[in-house]
């Protein structure tokens, strides 16, 4: 039953993080803070405080290992990175020495000094611009509490037992609690905190549940009984709606269904138009617990590998062969198609700690990231050359290069390559010898160079992400510019349209595989631009393939043309939403 405090029909709103509308009753987790007891100790005891300290370490340690396994087993290995980080917090050695020498010298209880010493840190990356090392902070607080829990004993909430069925409410789902919940019938999740980006974001994309995060005071407004419309889609929460909605909210779940079901329906048939023009649909991945939703929805291929992930997972730079054993595994799995294998993109918010050239700087975004730390690295970036080539010898691959700004690059990471193929063919090791070379157009100064480094490769993909950011020097992760990140600005589409009609004419194919490219309400101008293929989330594989299905080349020819005569972003993103659904309506009725 609902609390005599709760409100009716009383609408919230988040940011959308999982998509899907649930129904259900509240269940409100409000984590109070541990009370740390401060107790002076002995100067004699002082090393058993510390070899206590160590133990509940390597207990910790241990917990979060399984914990890890579990997840890798359930839900999938890039979902169990999450639990690296942990494990990179137990083993920081900078904490556990600060924890000990506060003991040392205060000569309180071990509990104490090691929460005095986190929350230095919880307030150190607090305060960092950085949302990426922001976030991290959920990594700290979660750990934290789990050693101190075990250093003082306490049991552990149940959550499953508590949650399931239910519609869990708190201020934010640290990863651990989003794996018991993997284990529970938890119907969806709303948090105070949390972006698009966090782990509790990806936690429920995976577990396929609606969520909505960044729900202000959701805590102090929903009470545990109250009954909860979550709408995933649009970043919605009603609270003990009428009747009227209630019934309002069914229809549209209802409708969501079938509008679903016939967009997967489509899966079975080319991407084609209806006068019979292909188009290329191929998925970006990060590892090879992504391709049996690749092959699922019949994707024409890998458009990017980002093999970050894997350095990321390991949080170190991998041997050649662990390299060379993933992306074999990748080539091997995929039903149809080429791996685009993007090279290693490391800097800016994606960092190894043991590697302090990809920390501290200034501006991260513009700075020493990408290509830029290959070629600086020549002996990680050859192993991983070596890899991605011995993997070329089971099935198609290319190479694209990320963050290229002008020829020199291109000339250089070419020449690297060349002494690997040199390497392998002198130690008889099979390779495609003719194996095909990209290069990202993310940085503006390639998007006026295209003819110059078109003789030093095969092909384009436009990476829209970091090119809208660098074209607008608007830094994406920055909420108080964030409203200025425009896919739909004229000068942004006029700059596609220019890279797409260079490439065109210099004979190299060309792609694109930022966001934009999986977002069906840009389809149909992309199409029209002249795009050779898409590369998107696999998700979004087949609601843009029914849209292609449903689509005559020319008028998507004569969208682009439209388009491009436009000054106005809310005018472009009107005239592109009108076009989408009278291309889709035949999708959305009767559903």
């Amino acid at each position: 039953m609902a609390n005599s405090n709760s409100v009716n029909n009383c609408r919230l709103e988040g940011i959308h993080a999982s998509s899907g509308i649930s129904f259900g009753r509240a269940f409100v987790v409000k984590i109070e803070e541990l009370e740390i007891p401060k107790v002076a100790i002995e100067v004699d005891i002082l090393e058993q405080e510390v070899d206590r300290f160590e133990n509940i370490l390597d207990q910790t340690r241990s917990e979060i290992i399984n914990l890890r396994d579990d997840v890798a087993k359930n839900l999938g290995e890039s979902e169990a990175e999450i639990f690296d980080a942990h494990l990179l917090v137990l083993e920081d050695q900078a904490l556990i020495s600060e924890t000990i020498k506060e003991v040392q010298d205060t000569l309180f209880n071990i509990e104490f000094c090691f929460h005095k010493v986190c929350q230095r840190y919880i307030v150190f990356f607090s305060s960092m611009e950085d949302e990426y090392l922001r976030e991290r902070v959920v990594d700290i607080k979660d750990v934290s509490r789990r050693v101190l829990s075990n250093l003082m004993g306490q049991v552990k909430f149940d959550i499953c037992k508590w949650a399931s069925d239910s519609i869990l409410v708190g201020q934010d789902l640290v990863p651990s609690m989003a794996l018991e919940l993997q284990k529970s019938n938890i119907l969806a999740f709303v948090t105070e905190l949390g972006t698009r980006t966090s782990h509790s974001s990806i936690m429920a994309r995976t577990m396929e549940i609606p969520a909505v995060v960044g729900c202000e005071q959701i805590t102090k407004k929903v009470y545990s009984g109250d009954f909860l419309i979550v709408d995933g889609d649009e970043g919605i929460v009603i609270v003990n709606p009428s009747e009227d909605t209630l019934s309002e909210y069914r229809v549209i779940q209802r409708k969501r269904a079938v509008i679903q079901e016939r967009f997967d329906s489509s899966v079975s048939q080319p991407s084609e138009t209806i006068d019979g023009k292909h188009l290329k649909l191929m998925a970006n991945v990060e590892g090879i617990e992504d391709i049996p939703r690749v092959n699922s929805f019949k994707a024409d291929g890998i458009g990017l590998y980002r093999t970050e992930a894997l350095f990321l997972k390991h949080g170190e730079f991998p041997s050649e062969e662990i390299q060379f054993q993933e992306y074999r595994k990748i080539v091997e799995n995929l039903n149809k198609g080429i791996v685009i294998v993007r090279t290693l993109d490391l800097g800016g918010d994606k960092t190894l700690e043991g590697h302090k050239s990809l920390r501290n700087e200034i501006n991260p975004f513009l700075g020493f990231r990408a290509i830029r730390f290959c070629l600086k690295n020549h002996p990680i970036f050859k192993e991983q050359l070596r890899a991605i080539l011995r993997a070329s010898a089971y099935g198609k691959v290319k190479i694209m290069f990320p963050m290229i700004s002008g020829v020199t690059e291109l000339i250089e990471a070419n020449k690297l390559l060349n002494e690997i193929k040199e390497e392998l063919h002198g130690l008889s090791i099979p390779f495609d010898q003719n194996i095909p070379v990209g290069v990202m157009v993310e940085i503006p100064s390639v998007v006026f160079s295209l003819d110059i480094l078109a003789p030093h490769c095969d092909f384009f993909s436009i990476g829209s992400n970091d090119l809208i950011q660098y074209l607008f020097a608007i830094d994406r992760g920055n909420e108080m510019v964030a409203d200025l990140y425009q896919p739909t600005h004229p000068s942004l589409l006029r700059v596609l349209k220019q890279i797409i009609d260079s490439a065109k004419n210099l004979g190299k194919e060309i792609g694109i595989c930022g966001e934009i490219g999986g977002d069906p309400l840009f389809t149909s101008l992309l199409f029209g631009m002249g795009i050779d293929y898409l590369s998107m989330s696999p998700s979004r594989l087949s609601e843009v393939r029914y849209l292609v299905q449903h689509l005559l080349l020319e008028d998507a020819r004569k969208l682009s043309a439209t388009v491009l005569e436009m000054g106005d972003t809310t005018e472009i993103m009107d005239s592109l939403k009108t076009f989408y659904s009278e291309k889709m309506g035949e999708a959305f009725e009767n559903s």
